[in-house]
């Protein structure tokens, strides 16, 4: 049973080691862009309508995101209500 455990702790502590570098290692102008994305995104659900409405200037800046930045798209989910 001990075994398991030491297995477990080894497990988690390499998993947080791992992520811990990810952290350190990312380059700044990712960390920028993602900055600017998670902006954007706080900016629209600002709007004082009941549902956040996407207008074009939006839809043109996830277009030029999603082609300067396709690594980390596939991370963000984003979508208009009904």
């Amino acid at each position: 049973m001990c075994g398991a455990n030491a297995f477990g702790v080894i497990r988690l502590t390499l998993t947080l080691m791992a992520a811990l570098g990810q952290l350190l290692f990312r380059s700044k102008l990712e960390l920028m862009i993602e900055y600017l994305a998670l902006r954007q995104q706080l900016a629209i659900f600002k709007h004082k309508q009941p549902h956040p409405s996407i207008t074009r200037g939006d839809r043109l800046f996830w277009v030029f995101l999603r082609g300067s930045w396709p690594s980390s798209v596939k991370n963000l989910e984003f979508g208009e209500g009904q």
